[in-house]
């Protein structure tokens, strides 16, 4: 019996949040061919990413959900290391 002191499902998080937004960068510059587009749009934040359209950049949503995220879990990471 192996006695592991953290969750070993832990060790995974933060390269699977980079993989994560290695994808959506690769998402995002492929435009509207990747079918993960955002809607049309009349908020400042569309941008015209290739047909004609303003649309909501939700891959770039996501990138900067997942830093953020990034950021508050190294947070908590740092508080709670025993």
């Amino acid at each position: 019996v192996v006695n592991h002191k953290e969750s070993t499902g832990d060790l995974i998080v933060f390269p699977l949040m980079l993989a994560m937004i290695i994808g959506r960068i690769g998402c995002f510059l492929t435009g509207i061919y990747e079918e993960t587009y955002g809607i049309p749009t009349d908020s400042i934040f569309g941008m015209n990413l290739g047909d004609q359209y303003l649309r909501h950049p939700v891959a770039l949503y996501e990138i900067g959900f997942l830093i953020i995220l990034w950021i508050c879990l190294k947070y908590i990471q740092k508080l709670k290391r025993h």
